[in-house]
């Protein structure tokens, strides 16, 4: 994951060879990691073998569409999100951040509010994460879209207050999500307000 973060998805890819030769056993992380090395082939070598291991498709599915997104290859993440999760197989919230969060990374606004707003139609309530996804893809646009981005980041501040007024400590990863996206807005103010309240 390091060499792929990185920018190596040669050694990523070469890992990942290695990885799976040596362990031969299926997980999520292979799955994930075979798209962040551009190896979707892989990716679904895995999601089979981890899917007849497992039996339930979900995580699995989830890391599969992930991984085409990661690739870059949203029109095959698409295909595989309509086919794999239309069935009995409900999606979750995860299922939806896959297509967000690869749709953010190439800020394809149309597309992610159309994934957002399926999210939504389905009856699932959008998180911190989600809209966190959302947000970078406003940033990521171009030209940025500043409006809707202060919309985001007003609907993210509302979702943590929300989480502490029913009793729920959000994690340190969840304040740090919008901490970072405060910062990036230039609201330097609020987000010394999260991070002393960690």
């Amino acid at each position: 994951l390091s060499a792929w973060k990185a920018g190596n998805t040669q050694e990523a890819k070469r890992w990942f060879d290695d990885f799976e030769a040596a362990d031969g056993r299926p997980r999520l992380l292979l799955i994930q990691a075979a798209g962040m090395a551009g190896d979707c082939a892989a990716a679904e070598r895995c999601f089979a073998a981890l899917v007849e291991k497992e039996g339930s498709p979900l995580s699995p599915a989830n890391a599969l569409i992930d991984a085409y997104a990661k690739a870059g290859d949203m029109t095959r993440a698409e295909a595989r999100f309509e086919e794999l999760l239309s069935g009995p197989d409900s999606p979750d919230t995860n299922s939806f951040g896959a297509m967000l969060n690869g749709f953010a990374g190439e800020g394809n606004v149309d597309k992610a509010e159309e994934w957002f707003r399926k999210m939504t139609k389905v009856g699932l309530k959008p998180n911190i994460l989600r809209y966190g996804e959302l947000l970078r893809c406003y940033e990521n646009a171009n030209p940025p879209q500043g409006g809707k981005a202060s919309e985001i980041l007003s609907l993210m501040d509302r979702a943590l207050t929300g989480m502490i007024d029913r009793g729920e400590p959000p994690s340190k990863t969840t304040i740090q999500i919008v901490i970072d996206a405060h910062t990036r807005a230039g609201r330097t103010d609020r987000a010394k307000q999260l991070r002393y309240s960690m």
